[in-house]
């Protein structure tokens, strides 16, 4: 008797502990928890969860979206459109929702899709702020006339801060590349101080300068027949050459520097609008 009501208490236990761990693996409870770790920014368990209420529950919209927001954050965009196809059948971003719509772009201005993007933005009927999305992705892609020319013809509806970033494009001053060569030909380092690279010119200067004066001083005290003056004209020779492309890169970098500030505040005004 005893042991007939001791297996009849821990059939009841299994029970009710079986009841609650169902429970706790719900649509509902997998939906309220991956929407709680997707709040404190657990990306990658979010997903997870999400991915458990959607097999529950496949016409789950919203656990839907947010699976789709959870794989952009955790840079899984492929990831993101799969479970965008397994709700809709197709990506067909002329109907996309708003509200994935703006995840989309977002994930394909990470993940450097621009022609995407701007395919996106034409065919889309339902997606806000194209104008500042449109104007974003000219920026981003260094398009600065064609960001002149669309600012002009839509300043009334434009994010102030994007219109900016194209006045400051208006100004950059670029650095000639030949002139930074020829500047450094003449006297070596120069080039690079022209082109806001200060410490490098002044290496350059010194160790072009003293592997010159070096090689004076060997040929004047061991002469042209001698082997060591001629190897230190060869090292004086590639610090100058050296000299005169490594100036031509400094302008090209400071040019590159300039353009990318400007693009990578661009990219940042936009992905902080969400």
């Amino acid at each position: 008797m005893i042991r007939l009501n001791i297996s009849f208490t821990f059939l009841f236990v299994l029970t009710v502990v079986n009841s609650f761990a169902q429970d706790y693996y719900s649509h509902e409870n997998s939906a309220r928890f991956g929407r709680f770790l997707y709040n404190t920014k657990q990306y990658n368990i979010a997903a997870q969860e999400f991915e458990r209420a959607v097999f529950l529950h496949p016409k789950d919209t919203l656990s839907y979206l947010f699976l789709f927001k959870s794989y952009c954050r955790t840079n899984q965009f492929e990831s993101a459109l799969s479970s965008y196809r397994r709700l809709y059948g197709t990506l067909d971003v002329e109907v996309m929702p708003k509200e994935f719509g703006v995840e989309y772009i977002d994930g394909l201005i990470l993940n450097k899709r621009y022609n995407e993007g701007e395919e996106f933005l034409k065919r889309n009927r339902f997606f806000p702020d194209k104008p500042d999305y449109i104007l974003g992705l000219q920026l981003i892609q260094k398009d600065w006339e064609g960001a002149n020319l669309f600012v002009s013809r839509n300043m009334g509806v434009l994010n102030k801060s994007l219109v900016n970033i194209v006045g400051e494009s208006n100004m950059i001053t670029y650095r000639n590349p030949v002139l930074a060569a020829s500047m450094s030909a003449i006297i070596p380092g120069s080039g690079k101080i022209y082109s806001k690279q200060w410490k490098d010119g002044i290496v350059s200067f010194l160790l072009t300068s003293l592997s010159g004066w070096l090689t004076y001083r060997a040929f004047k005290n061991y002469g042209s027949k001698n082997i060591y003056p001629w190897a230190m004209g060869a090292i004086t020779a590639g610090y100058y050459s050296g000299n005169i492309y490594g100036s031509s890169r400094a302008a090209k970098k400071y040019n590159q520097r300039q353009e990318d500030g400007l693009t990578t505040k661009a990219r940042d005004i936009l992905l902080s609008g969400h």
